[in-house]
């Protein structure tokens, strides 16, 4: 990961993409608006390379997925206080923990470790149908919902599975 302070966002989001990581959500706060230096404060908290996916696994028929495990996230934006629920597909099914990334700067280190979640038993979902533009339409059941706690700060979180 580079460590040149203009590093922005959709860098980081490229770069996270590219892991082959699992589902990232905004949280959106009013905080940074009460208190601009918020952003710029956390920023400065010690960050992590442990986000970066380094065993990722693609299926070797396909070159697209990564069915050993697979999720999604049911919202992409949500504030502090709601409720997001995280779905997971593996196959085969095995048990697996979720772990929380704020992306920022974070001295060149591109995240901060906010929290685990887990572990859960996995299992495994249904396939859906390739569509356009190899675009899939899954529904699958959620394995665990997550409450956004009062004191995140708007920013976009990642979760490695």
């Amino acid at each position: 990961m580079p460590t040149d302070p203009a590093l922005n966002r959709r860098d980081l989001l490229r770069t996270a993409a590219a892991a082959g990581l699992g589902s990232s959500f905004v949280v959106s706060s009013a905080k940074a608006a009460q208190r601009p230096d918020l952003i710029k404060d956390e920023n400065e908290k010690p960050g992590t390379m442990a986000w970066i996916n380094t065993k990722v696994v693609v299926d070797p028929a396909t070159k697209h997925r990564s069915p050993g495990i697979e999720g999604y996230v049911s919202k992409t934006s949500v504030r502090p206080g709601e409720s997001i629920s995280i779905h997971v597909s593996t196959n085969p099914a095995s048990s697996f923990k979720i772990d929380l990334y704020r992306m920022g700067y974070y001295q060149g280190q591109g995240a901060r470790h906010v929290l685990t979640l887990g572990s859960f038993k996995g299992e495994v979902q249904p396939d859906p149908p390739i569509g356009e533009m190899r675009v899939r339409e899954c529904a699958w059941s959620p394995c665990a919902t997550f409450t956004i706690p009062d004191d995140w700060v708007s920013g976009v979180y990642l979760g490695q599975l």
